[in-house]
């Protein structure tokens, strides 16, 4: 059965198709007992169309922060025994960014070069000069709620330009990276 919203699986592909450095990745946090996390669940209303992707890529993502938990010495575990849930978005917007640049250029007298015009014989030139650009920008969220309150405790954030899409094996491994990026943020370091 298709999954809705799979068209986010090509957004998705190509959210970290640049090399991780212009991956931008953040987090907040709530306070809460972080030392004594150590077993987790995975939030009960996440499901591959929840979270805005195909079920391949919920797989994976899902397998991957699994992965990444349990290096980082947290425990998969059963409802009833998880200190707190694990949930994740995935989001894909147009944007716009429009930049307006003072250009000044000549000095005394003589000719003066400008980009549009070429050589001019003016003495001064002061020209508004604008540059926009339409992209796509992907989030990837990573959700750390409280197994006791069912509050929200912990989120991470990486955003990231859309750019072409990526083979698997490139998705994997640059997906791979965002995952261990966001989530070594956690527990926050005060609270380690």
């Amino acid at each position: 059965m298709p999954v809705k919203g799979s068209g986010v699986l090509g957004a998705f592909c190509a959210l970290f198709v640049m090399a991780c450095s212009d991956l931008r990745v953040t987090s907040d946090y709530s306070p809460a007992n972080f030392e004594r996390y150590s077993r987790y669940v995975w939030h009960s209303s996440l499901s591959a169309g929840s979270a805005g992707v195909d079920e391949l890529t919920h797989g994976q993502v899902v397998h991957l922060v699994d992965e990444q938990l349990k290096k980082q010495g947290y425990r998969l575990a059963g409802v009833e025994q998880a200190d707190f849930l694990v949930n994740y978005h995935i989001t894909a917007e147009d944007r716009v960014d429009v930049k307006t640049y003072e250009v000044y250029s000549g000095y005394g007298d003589g000719f003066v070069w400008h980009r549009e015009t070429g050589f001019t014989n003016d003495l001064y030139r002061s020209d508004k000069e604008l540059s926009i650009e339409e992209y796509r920008k992907g989030t990837l969220m990573i959700d750390i709620v409280s197994a006791k309150t069912n509050k929200l405790v912990w989120r991470g954030v990486a955003e990231k330009k859309l750019e072409d899409a990526l083979s698997p094996e490139q998705r994997e491994r640059i997906i791979t990276q965002a995952i261990k990026r966001l989530l070594v943020q956690f527990p926050p370091a005060s609270d380690k």
